[in-house]
């Protein structure tokens, strides 16, 4: 493998950035073909800006449920503008665009499998509130005097309460 060229490109940050904005404007096309170093550069500067996203949106919203949403939305976006690529490049290479599809049952296993408990949570946590929410006013406002009495502790024996 050739370093020389490898130091001779990381060394001039001009043609770097020149590459990923050709690539990322041209990231909806699928047909035509993309080189090696153009894909890879693209690759690299699109995960580097995720990740300065990703760390941005943590520092924000702490690890709260709404930072995870929103790094979620940032990961399937940058897997959505990387498929043009990734076709471009496997046409370049001399393989079928359609391995692109080998892609989506990573995506299903890794992005599907947390949002359903995420659903059930929501689900299960609005529908908690709402029966609490309802059962407690009903009763204390149809019988408040049932209500005062089922808020005491019954006594189970048969003794006075203790000093009498």
């Amino acid at each position: 493998m050739d370093f020389d060229y490898i130091k001779s490109y990381l060394s001039d940050f001009d043609q770097i950035k020149a590459n990923f904005i050709e690539v990322a404007k041209e990231c909806s096309k699928f047909d035509g073909t993309l080189n090696r170093t153009k894909f890879w550069t693209y690759t690299l500067g699109l995960s580097i800006v995720c990740f300065i996203i990703n760390t941005i949106i943590s520092i924000i919203f702490r690890g709260s449920m709404v930072g995870n949403i929103i790094s979620a939305v940032v990961g399937i976006a940058s897997f959505v503008i990387q498929v043009g690529p990734i076709m471009r490049r496997l046409r370049d290479a001399g393989k079928s665009p359609l391995l692109v599809l080998c892609i989506f049952p990573g995506l299903i296993l890794c992005c599907i499998p947390p949002i359903v408990p995420l659903v059930f949570f929501f689900y299960k946590s609005v529908g908690d509130e709402a029966e609490a929410t309802v059962s407690t006013t009903a009763t204390t406002a149809e019988h408040p005097a049932q209500a005062e009495q089922a808020a005491q502790p019954e006594q189970t024996n048969n003794q006075p309460p203790a000093g009498n």
